[in-house]
């Protein structure tokens, strides 16, 4: 998001609309039950808001733990595991994030993912923590 702004900052505006959306859109999922059973609950669109939120925060964790990491970097990693025979998945993802973040943040995200919130904004905020 911060790329499509610093490029095109006239769709600032769009953009934060956009985020706030889907961070209500989010919460309203997460009171409803775990984003891991967002699928068998057929609410396929609480995988993409709440995604967007979480892999903001990941961006921002990895930003400032490794150095010059980026979310992409994280991606390209993740997928080199899945081709080397790792499960794709979960867990996968979970492993290489602890590698770009730590043990506590990637337990964290899974967590997150797992959890039916009973206050969704407390647990997007500490995420960002």
């Amino acid at each position: 998001m911060e790329a499509l702004t610093a490029i095109y900052p006239e769709t600032k505006k769009f953009i934060e609309e956009k985020k706030l959306d889907s961070q209500n859109r989010c919460k309203i999922s997460l009171s409803n039950h775990a984003l891991s059973e967002a699928s068998a609950k057929r609410d396929f669109k609480a995988h993409y808001h709440c995604g967007l939120l979480i892999h903001q925060r990941i961006a921002q964790k990895i930003a400032f733990t490794v150095e010059h990491t980026s979310l992409s970097e994280l991606w390209q990693a993740y997928r080199h595991e899945v081709q080397s025979g790792k499960a794709a998945g979960q867990e996968t993802f979970l492993d290489v994030l602890s590698h770009y973040s730590s043990d506590d943040f990637s337990k964290k995200v899974g967590v997150f993912i797992s959890t039916k919130h009973s206050n969704p904004q407390r647990a997007l905020d500490q995420l960002a923590e």
